[in-house]
């Protein structure tokens, strides 16, 4: 996905620097230390020029005492600078990699928290690139601003102070090209952060590919795609190789401009201090400090212009982080705890406890008037549900059918909470979705089609989320959806590893585990959304059959293409093109001679075609 990154490039770089440095209060005192004792490297840099002069001017004077006590004190303070820099270095790479940790839990923290149709706006690519590489570079700016920055300037200053006693006219000359340092960092500032955004997208498209073509390495085989993925691949190499020469050119051109500005200053520097030399204004040690605090005084300005470049790359990752901060976060809801919820105490003032809690007995779910539309860009919005209303009574298994594109799954997610309704209302146990999601996702699972299962153990995918689980009901929930037997025979058993993906598994052995799972979290509400889907249809009926049987006060929602399996349901709704056509139950369905029955016809002349064909 490409956000509108750039509009944040005119964004007050101080905020962008502090929402950075915020990280660094919780390791104040640390933080603190590590900048100050960067006065260390600065006695070190300066200094070294003050001991070469007391040292030429001592040897020229015959001082032997001199020499002996100069030595002694450049021996012990050299011990101390060596202390002070480790120290230095541990403190400043603690805070910096703590901040970094800390950023990066946060941008987690956010990606995890963005509602399900901000998610899917954006590549799994480029969620991973903001939470890693644009993590790193943010975190940067600390060290270019805060450290290299701060030094930089302190020794330039330190450095100046020291030229300015030798002679303040050299101190000038040698401080000429700041200005034209200053010049060319604006020149080339604003260029090289915008080139740092569109870098970082790049990159995070490349990271995207690539993972992409990882996890659909078996279509890439069998649709012989190789030569396509590769040449897709090689493209946005290019075009990444591209970006990185235009970056490292302006960053060279920059560089460049600054160092042969700094030569010619030196050359005219050199000149002057020949110059004075000859005319015996200074003396030989003052020539050697001076011509050491040449580099201690230029040094600095090149360092700064690097600095500034890369603080720009920061920036730029600094704002793609900023854009992700700024989409809004999916609501929690008020919280409220399954006592309260059992008990009826919403907090709706309109509404007593009894009347609430009745009603969430009655009605576990309600859809008034309830309707889903996604905009399309430069294109009439895409409606997906049109003005439902249903309601599913407690214990019910409720079945929903329809030919693909119905609105079935839309359903499920907006029950779930997934996605907002557009226009209308959704309840799930006598709430209004949207505002309680947190206590609403406690007391109900939902099954997708396509099970995700995480890297680990069965028995940590069994139970996620779940700490009060004994082995008992773990066992037991695996044994309603049919998966215990399975379990037993994989090398482990329930501590059996299940890979990337649960790329070891089958099919319909990942929507059993994910069935499981569900059942685990002791649910008053399971949406099934195509979660049988892989299972033949005598393993499917025997998983429906054990799930009513087990958990008869359970309200079941359960979304299928197959008919035969939706036949004992309680209730059916038939969806076409986002509405509702048809309810009843099959037998009432069946006498309508409607679109129910068709579907069902179609159903059954095609399964008899095919047992047919293999008889």
């Amino acid at each position: 996905m490409s956000l509108p990154d750039t509009e944040l490039a005119g964004r007050n770089i101080s905020s962008r620097f502090w929402a950075v440095m915020k990280y660094a209060k919780s390791y104040k005192a640390a933080f603190v230390l590590s900048v100050l004792l960067l006065a260390a490297d600065i006695v070190y840099d300066v200094g070294y020029a003050w001991v070469q002069q007391w040292f030429i001017d001592a040897a020229g004077t015959r001082d032997i005492d001199r020499l002996l006590m100069l030595t002694g004190v450049c021996f012990a303070a050299g011990i101390a600078i060596i202390i002070f820099f480790m120290l230095q270095f541990y403190l400043r790479n603690s805070v910096q990699s703590f901040m970094q940790r800390d950023m990066s839990v946060d941008v987690f923290r956010k990606i995890t928290s963005l509602p399900y149709p901000s998610v899917l706006r954006y590549h799994t690519g480029d969620l991973v690139s903001r939470a890693t590489r644009d993590v790193q570079q943010a975190n940067g700016m600390i060290a270019n601003i805060v450290y290299e920055l701060s030094y930089n300037v302190a020794l330039f200053a330190v450095a100046f102070g020291y030229l300015a006693t030798i002679d303040w006219r050299l101190a000038l000359v040698v401080t000429a090209s700041a200005p034209v340092i200053f010049f060319i960092g604006r020149l080339f500032d604003k260029r090289l952060r915008t080139l740092g955004q569109v870098q970082q997208q790049k990159d995070a498209e490349v990271r995207g590919l690539l993972q992409e073509t990882m996890q659909g390495i078996s279509i890439v085989r069998l649709f012989q795609l190789e030569s396509l993925f590769t040449g897709k691949y090689e493209r946005r190499r290019k075009e990444q190789n591209r970006l990185h020469m235009r970056q490292a050119m302006l960053q060279t051109t920059m560089n460049q401009s600054v160092y042969v500005t700094n030569q010619l200053i030196t050359i005219a520097c050199a000149f002057f201090t020949a110059h004075l030399a000859i005319q015996g204004t200074l003396t030989a040690g003052q020539i050697l400090a001076f011509l050491v605090l040449i580099n201690r005084v230029q040094s600095p300005l090149l360092s700064v212009i690097n600095t500034w470049g890369n603080f720009q790359q920061g920036l730029g990752a600094g704002d793609r982080l900023a854009a992700l901060d700024e989409e809004p976060s999916e609501a929690g809801g008020n919280g409220l705890a399954r006592e309260q919820m059992a008990s009826g105490e919403s907090g709706d003032s309109n509404s007593s406890p009894e009347t609430e809690a009745s009603k969430r007995a009655e009605e576990p779910i309600r859809l008034c008037r309830a309707a889903a539309v996604v905009p399309v860009e430069g294109k009439a919005s895409k409606v997906l549900l049109s003005d439902i209303s249903l309601t599913v009574r407690k214990g019910e298994f409720l079945a929903i059918v329809g030919p693909s594109g119905a609105g079935k799954s839309t359903a499920l997610r907006l029950c779930s909470g997934l996605i907002k309704p557009s226009s209308g209302l959704v309840e799930v146990l006598g709430l209004p979705v949207q505002e309680h999601l947190d206590a609403i996702r406690q007391r109900t699972s939902y099954v997708p089609q396509t099970p995700y299962l995480f890297t680990g153990t069965v028995r940590e995918n069994l139970t996620l989320g779940v700490e009060d689980y004994t082995e008992e009901e773990m066992v037991q929930a695996a044994k309603t959806a049919l998966a215990h037997e399975f379990i037993e025979q994989l090398d482990g058993g329930y501590d059996a590893l299940v890979g990337e993906r649960g790329g070891t598994l089958s099919g319909g052995q990942k929507q059993r585990l994910a069935i499981a799972r569900a059942i685990i979290r002791r649910p008053e509400i399971v949406l099934l959304d195509e979660s049988t889907s892989a299972l033949d249809m005598r393993t499917e009926r025997e998983v429906i059959h054990a799930l009513l049987e087990a958990l008869p006060d359970v309200t079941f929602v359960f979304v299928s293409h197959r008919m035969t399996a939706i036949e004992r349901a309680d209730r059916i709704v038939v969806m076409e093109q986002g509405g509702l056509v048809e309810k009843g139950t099959h037998a009432e369905l069946m006498a309508m001679d409607g679109l129910y029955s068709m579907l069902y016809r179609i159903q059954q002349d095609q399964s008899e075609a095919a047992s047919t064909t293999e008889s």
